[in-house]
């Protein structure tokens, strides 16, 4: 079934590539946004976007509003000083080049409580990323130790605030074992940014819960998912997290675009 939805794709899906490469492979799919997440093989943003002529074209993109989100790997309930400055370098690109949000990570596991120390943390470092008066907006994702919307709902009321949300439907089903419609109820009010993928359980050993698969190969219900966003009438990005950079045993992007376009597109 296809799907009328503002479509995102995010980088990982051919992490070598330079950011104008990425944008010809959404160009040649008819992709709305871009997700800058790993350029020229880094997820380093701090380091790659030194580069002129990448800055440029990511000020370019966000002029034209295809670019909404860049990914970090800042976690929100770590004590990390070395990724306070990393983070703290990205956000003076982004707000140079006028991007509203940085996509972060939770920074703990689902085994630990939502407790003292994770929300102090957490609460600390939004107090610290406050104090440097960005112009641009840091967003949950629902990944790690927030792989679950109520976590999410702990979390912020423990702190006694909510910031945005990138809303990763796989992990709120697979990992939090949360229905979707579930998870977007709590959520909708502060989500900016939709990832999805594909994957199927994994039996085996390993310590994931899953192996990720093209799209239409794995047990992910994502006509549900579209179907809810669609009837949500939902204007932000809904973007392909194909992650071949953590998963190299994946399909070239090239055959996930194609099977995305028969799809859903």
């Amino acid at each position: 079934m296809k799907y009328d939805l503002r479509w995102g794709l995010t980088t990982l899906g051919r992490p070598e590539a330079t950011l104008a490469e990425s944008m010809q492979d959404a160009d040649r799919f008819n992709i709305e946004f871009i997700e800058p997440r790993a350029i020229n093989g880094s997820v380093e943003l701090q380091e790659t976007l030194k580069d002129p002529e990448t800055f440029q074209l990511l000020c370019e993109l966000t002029a034209a509003g295809r670019v909404r989100v860049l990914g970090t790997s800042f976690r929100l309930a770590a004590d990390d000083p070395e990724g306070r400055k990393n983070l703290a370098e990205i956000a003076a690109f982004a707000d140079r080049a006028g991007v509203p949000y940085l996509r972060i990570f939770g920074g703990c596991l689902m085994t630990d409580e939502v407790a003292d120390g994770v929300v102090a943390r957490a609460k600390a470092n939004l107090e610290w990323f406050d104090s440097l008066n960005c112009k641009c907006k840091l967003a949950l994702e629902t990944h790690d130790g927030f792989s679950s919307a109520e976590r999410c709902r702990k979390l912020f009321e423990a702190m006694g605030r909510r910031i945005a949300i990138v809303w990763d439907a796989h992990h709120t089903w697979r990992i939090g074992k949360e229905p979707l419609e579930f998870s977007y109820n709590i959520l909708k009010d502060d989500i900016v940014d939709v990832h999805f993928k594909d994957s199927l359980p994994n039996t085996g050993p390993g310590p994931h819960s899953s192996i990720a698969t093209n799209l239409g190969e794995g047990d992910v219900p994502l006509d549900e998912l579209f179907t809810l966003l669609v009837n949500e009438k939902v204007q932000y990005p809904i973007s392909l997290e194909y992650e071949k950079k953590w998963c190299p045993y994946l399909p070239e992007l090239d055959e996930a675009l194609a099977a995305w376009q028969k799809l859903f597109m």
